[in-house]
């Protein structure tokens, strides 16, 4: 079943999301600690996502790099993105949400992950491999929706995430310094995961799908190679109730009040000024629906994969 559409409200999420299987994503998703949700997109909202991104891109301040465009959806950035906070916010979306959360979602924060081809003469930092790490914040509760704009390149040569079944059962795994980008990502330790990577799983999905990930999911995903560029959107939530929002005020889709509390205790950086605001986690209120989705999985099985991975 899946949740009502407000009457004249046009969504950004296809009917064959809309319309499929709740608690199969749900089962996969606390099986193998991520699901793929093919069709999320429509493909109006595609190309607008799209679009948007190229004139972010070109946009940005340029000390940063394209990988690191925060809080987009945020009402007090110069130029909020508001075809972010429809997608984010999406009743089908927040309601599959709510059914992994077991709490009502609440975003916390969007960014859009750009890696440059390799050969572009502007390229950055951005188009490195990212090596084997979990996401792990806000005391376990955060989950992860990854959505492709870019289709993802079976060979993984635009850098199509990475994911290991199962792990996530282990909860926090150790990490070490990793020198192999510029950024310097701590990793997890080669010698924790060296035996499970023939069991990693890639994305081959095409532009407009996505996955979902939990916090102790471990994942990668290797440099572009290609000549294009790879462009996805990153939306991270957590639940009411965890750690990182309790006690701070929560904002409504629309910019209201949506929970008093204390002012926000992180900031970002603006994508556009490089100057500090708050960060504004937006509670996706009066979602108790019954997420449903597309069945089938988008992404490949990947055999000897430890043969084929980057050092990093």
């Amino acid at each position: 079943m899946a949740a009502a559409e407000a009457p004249g409200h046009r969504s950004n999420v296809s009917a064959a999301f809309s319309n499929g299987d709740a608690a199969e994503l749900a089962a996969r998703y606390e099986e193998d600690g991520f699901v793929a949700l093919p069709c999320l997109l429509t493909a109006g909202a595609l190309r607008n996502a799209q679009s948007a991104a190229n004139d972010l891109i070109r946009k940005r301040c340029r000390s940063f790099p394209a990988s690191w465009l925060l809080g987009l959806h945020q009402l007090n950035q110069p130029s909020p993105q508001s075809w972010i906070l429809s997608i984010a916010t999406d009743p089908t979306v927040c309601a599959l949400l709510s059914r992994v959360l077991h709490d009502s979602p609440v975003l916390i924060s969007s960014q859009l992950f750009v890696k440059l081809p390799a050969c572009e003469k502007d390229s950055d930092e951005s188009c490195e491999a990212v090596p084997w790490h979990q996401d792990a914040t806000a005391s376990g509760h955060t989950i992860t929706l990854w959505i492709a704009l870019d289709d993802m390149h079976p060979t993984g040569s635009n850098g199509a995430l990475i994911l290991l079944p199962g792990l996530h059962r282990n909860g926090a795994l150790p990490t070490e310094p990793c020198v192999a980008t510029s950024a310097a990502f701590d990793r997890i330790r080669p010698d924790l995961i060296q035996t499970h990577l023939p069991r990693a799983v890639r994305y081959t999905f095409a532009a407009g799908c996505a996955g979902l990930h939990g916090p102790y999911t471990p994942h990668s995903s290797a440099a572009n190679v290609s000549n294009r560029p790879r462009r996805v959107l990153v939306l991270r939530y957590c639940a009411e109730g965890a750690a990182v929002v309790k006690g701070e005020m929560l904002w409504g889709p629309s910019g209201e009040v949506a929970r008093a509390g204390s002012e926000p205790r992180h900031q970002i950086p603006c994508w556009s000024t490089g100057e500090f605001i708050d960060r504004r986690a937006v509670l996706c209120a009066g979602v108790r629906g019954v997420a449903e989705s597309a069945t089938g999985r988008s992404y490949t099985r990947i055999s000897a994969l430890a043969s084929r991975m980057p050092s990093t």
